[in-house]
């Protein structure tokens, strides 16, 4: 199945580098989860981001179908 990836921050210089693009068409095989994403993406678990599907807030437990949007991104820093 293919999902469309949207990548903001350092997380685009991170899973693509050099790419300048945000918007990627991304294959992931039947059933994967948003964790599975982010495995393929070398996304490390520690790392706190902040996950949407579809424009809604989402887990890395959910479970991933053709054509959704997943948007990932760093959470603002502030002080």
């Amino acid at each position: 199945m293919d999902i469309k990836l949207k990548l903001f921050h350092n997380l685009r210089k991170l899973a693509f580098p050099g790419s300048r693009e945000f918007l990627f068409d991304y294959p992931l095989p039947e059933g994967a989860k948003v964790s599975d994403l982010l495995e393929r993406l070398n996304i490390p678990p520690e790392l706190s981001i902040l996950i949407f599907l579809n424009g809604e807030a989402a887990t890395i437990e959910r479970v991933l179908n053709e054509g959704d949007l997943v948007s990932l991104m760093l959470p603002a820093g502030g002080g």
